[in-house]
């Protein structure tokens, strides 16, 4: 049986992999010294966890997803009010909601250290 190449044209091999499942905070040495340099350590714990979460594939396809359907402005309801709402993709709300676990929203307030 006789193979066909229609549709491919050469093997890519200089792409590098998708950047996922690594650690932001760890990987960032700057971070890292900035954290420790300036009395942060306490909260090194989160984030260790939280610098592993966002590089997850699942975290990482909810970030294309919010980077492609960027937030609506609708100024008007079907019946013509002025409504003046901003429209979020699922994505936005799923990662915000990643957020809010961590308490990233309130840290300075819920915790007030530096």
């Amino acid at each position: 049986m006789q193979r066909h190449s229609f549709g491919q044209t050469h093997e890519v091999a200089n792409q590098v992999p998708p950047l996922a499942d690594y650690n932001l905070f760890s990987t960032d040495a700057a971070l890292s010294a900035a954290v420790e340099r300036d009395g942060a350590a306490w909260h090194r714990d989160a984030l260790l966890r939280h610098g592993a979460a966002l590089t997850t594939p699942e975290t990482l396809a909810l970030a294309e997803l919010a980077n492609r359907h960027t937030p609506e402005l609708v100024t008007h309801s079907p019946r013509g009010e002025r409504i003046d709402a901003l429209e979020f993709h699922p994505a936005w709300h799923a990662l915000l909601a990643l957020l809010r676990r961590e308490g990233l929203h309130a840290l300075p307030f819920s915790d007030p250290r530096p």
